[in-house]
């Protein structure tokens, strides 16, 4: 993965294909889990 990272520094379509193959959608995972806890009221972490 960090070899790729670095070559996406330099080459837009590997820096492109991380961004829509790896990160949006972990993204919009991470974005819907905050929606649902904050349409649950859950305003903390419990330990």
């Amino acid at each position: 993965m960090r070899a790729l990272i670095a070559d996406a520094q330099s080459q837009d379509e590997i820096a492109t294909a991380i961004r829509e193959q790896w990160l949006r959608p972990r993204r919009a995972v991470a974005a819907d889990l905050i929606r649902r806890g904050v349409a649950e009221g859950v305003t903390g972490l419990r330990r």
